[in-house]
């Protein structure tokens, strides 16, 4: 039984892995949510990349060559041109991706140490499912499991951390500790 959370946006997936192989422009409209516009575009397809749901097009934008990530459900009038273009050979998704947690990327962020300290009982669903490939085992005792990642603490990232609650301490860095203490407080201020 799936749940009913499907992924939306996935009508252009055909199209746009066929446009990605053979290195065809993509034009579409695209919403973006944070201030409800609506823009046309033209692209060239780098890649894929699924993230909590969602799938994500990676891709330049032709109008300032800067690559982005377009969320596959919020495209419309979507086409696959006959516009052929070189592939990137100095963008490497899995490069670009290594640090980062979701699909958030590209904020020239450096990666940093992180030490989480989960209840032994979340503890056990994160060693069985890892929020990271960087993901390493520090301590497992009765009273909690603790894990040390090497990644860019971004707001996806940060999102993730929220979601486990009570479950989950920020043991370093700092600033991280401080930034999710701030969230929780402000969750808090709106009750």
């Amino acid at each position: 039984m799936f749940e009913d959370r499907k992924p939306l946006g996935t009508q252009h997936m055909s199209g746009l892995l066929h446009a990605i192989q053979n290195q065809l422009e993509v034009k579409f409209m695209y919403l973006k949510f944070y201030d409800a516009s609506v823009s046309e575009r033209r692209l060239k397809p780098i890649a894929l990349k699924e993230a909590r749901n969602r799938w994500y097009l990676i891709a330049e934008d032709m109008k300032d060559t800067i690559v982005k990530n377009f969320s596959l459900d919020r495209i419309s009038n979507f086409i696959v041109t006959e516009a052929k273009f070189k592939a990137h050979k100095d963008y490497d998704i899995i490069e670009e991706f290594n640090h980062s947690f979701g699909i958030i990327n590209g904020t020239n962020e450096q990666p940093e140490k992180i030490i989480l300290a989960f209840t032994p009982n979340e503890g056990r669903y994160v060693q069985s499912l890892p929020l990271h490939h960087s993901q390493q085992l520090i301590l497992e005792n009765k009273d909690e499991i603790q894990f040390s990642y090497f990644l860019v603490p971004t707001y996806d990232f940060k999102m993730e951390l929220l979601s486990y609650g009570n479950q989950v301490k920020i043991l370093g860095p700092d600033s991280l500790r401080k930034s999710i203490k701030k969230k929780l407080k402000d969750a808090i201020d709106q009750y």
